[in-house]
Formats: structure tokens, C-alpha cells, sequence
């Protein structure tokens, strides 16, 4: 999975990924592809928004002359759409992330993953941590990206689930 996502570059053999040889050397490569990964540690930044946290590292910016501006009501906008789209639930997009529950953190995760076009989302043990409600919420998640037309490569301890 590392060497899928560009984490690592394999050894031998060759990655193929819709129709085409991709060598990823590194994470910008695969998610320019499409292919995009929710990290079992979540890699959200407690301290943010949820808005800041859909966007970041792909913050929308428009330009005065030759300056670029964070365009932060379009990305509160795009923020409330993606959310929406995926039938995700929170307080408010201005939220820090640190107020959320476990499953309401891990919907983001997996929005930002999705919300950015990705063709293949890499999940590792998406609801390790969480209850069995949260769990059921994100499994219900996972089902709506597969409609969606997204697929999905589960990683997962728990059989029943996979």
C-alpha cells in the first residue's frame, strides 16, 4: 500500500493505475493520479477548523496583482458542499477540529481524501478507534463513496467489516 500511495518506491514490479504505468516517487504524484490516502493517525491538525483542514496543503487562493490571498469564504463554501455531498454532519465548517467526536474527525478525514476528486481512496483501520455507532456512521460513508463511483481499498483488522 505505501508503494501504492508514494510513501515508498517499490523495489521491482510496476504499479498500474487507470490504464496507465505510474512509478510514484512520492504522496503529490499518487494524489495527482487521483489516488489519495486516510491515514489510520487521521493526520488532521487538532488546532484548525474544519474548513482549514478539508483545504490544507490545497488552499484556494486568488490573486490581487501579484499577490495570492487566501480565499477563505470560497473554501468555506467548497467546505460546506463537500460535507453536504457526503451526508456528513457537523457543527459548523468554522469548528476546530479538536471539539469533534472520534467518528465526526474521521468523516473529515475521509472528506478531504474524497472531496478532492480522488478516483481511489487507501483506508487504513478507518474505525479502529471508534464506538459501534461511529463505526456504523463511517462504514455508511464508505458505502456512499462506492455509489459515488469511488473506489476504496479498506484496511481493516475486523473480517466482518471487510
Amino acid at each position: 500500500i505505501r508503494c501504492l500511495v508514494g510513501v515508498h518506491v517499490p523495489d521491482g514490479g510496476t504499479i498500474y493505475f487507470d490504464g496507465r504505468q505510474h512509478p510514484f516517487s512520492n504522496p503529490d504524484e499518487a494524489r495527482k493520479s487521483g489516488i489519495e490516502t486516510v491515514h489510520q493517525n487521521l493526520a488532521l491538525i487538532d488546532e484548525l477548523t474544519v474548513a482549514q483542514n478539508l483545504f490544507l496543503n490545497r488552499e484556494i487562493v486568488r490573486r490581487i496583482g501579484p499577490f495570492a490571498l487566501l480565499d477563505r469564504k470560497a473554501m468555506k463554501d467548497q467546505a460546506r458542499a463537500m460535507l453536504s455531498r457526503l451526508s456528513i454532519n457537523v457543527p459548523s465548517v468554522t469548528q476546530r477540529v479538536r471539539r469533534l467526536s472520534g467518528g465526526q474527525r474521521q468523516a473529515i478525514s475521509i472528506c478531504r481524501a474524497a472531496g478532492s476528486g480522488a478516483k481511489l481512496v487507501v483506508m487504513d483501520e478507518p474505525t479502529a478507534a471508534l464506538g459501534v455507532q461511529e463505526t456504523a456512521n463511517v462504514e455508511a460513508l464508505i458505502r456512499k463513496l462506492r455509489e459515488q463511483g469511488v473506489s476504496v481499498i479498506l484496511i481493516s483488522h475486523n473480517f466482518d467489516q471487510v
